[in-house]
């Protein structure tokens, strides 16, 4: 009598294993910029806070004082760097420069995306005395849009 040999071995072929690294990355190369995407716009919500509560202290410094200020010192945040006009926002993905604006007798506070978040779409946005918003698409220059983006 002879034994039957069965050597059965359990395992993935290299095939499927190759068919499941090329769906994963299919998967990934559509996710990962997507996923980036939508942390870049949550992000933008860091500058709209800080403007708003920049324009905030300006208010109640110009209460006080009958006179905006273009020194983030007198309104009690932190600089960026070492520059007086310019105020440091939380996680380092916006920087804000403030100006009294003469013209109008107002203010101008100016947000500008820096370091990774510099790779977004919408590079500055602005805020007036008077509430106006605007966005720029550009890092410089004088091209701005109304309002800010949803």
């Amino acid at each position: 009598m002879e034994k039957s040999r069965t050597n059965k071995q359990s395992g993935f072929t290299l095939i499927e294993l190759m068919v499941t690294i090329v769906i994963l990355g299919i998967i990934l190369a559509i996710a990962v910029p997507s996923y980036r995407g939508h942390v870049r716009k949550a992000k933008r919500v860091e500058a709209f806070t800080a403007l708003t509560h920049i324009a905030s202290l300006q208010e109640q410094y110009f209460s006080e004082n009958r006179t905006y200020t273009k020194l983030v010192a007198d309104l009690g945040l932190p600089q960026y760097g070492s520059a007086a006009q310019t105020a440091k926002v939380d996680n380092d993905n916006y920087r804000v420069w403030m100006n009294e604006n003469a013209a109008n007798g107002g203010f101008l506070l100016v947000a500008t995306a820096i370091n990774t978040q510099a790779e977004d779409e919408y590079k500055r946005f602005r805020i007036f005395a008077n509430g106006k918003k605007q966005h720029s698409l550009v890092a410089t220059g004088n091209s701005w849009i109304d309002n800010w983006p949803e």
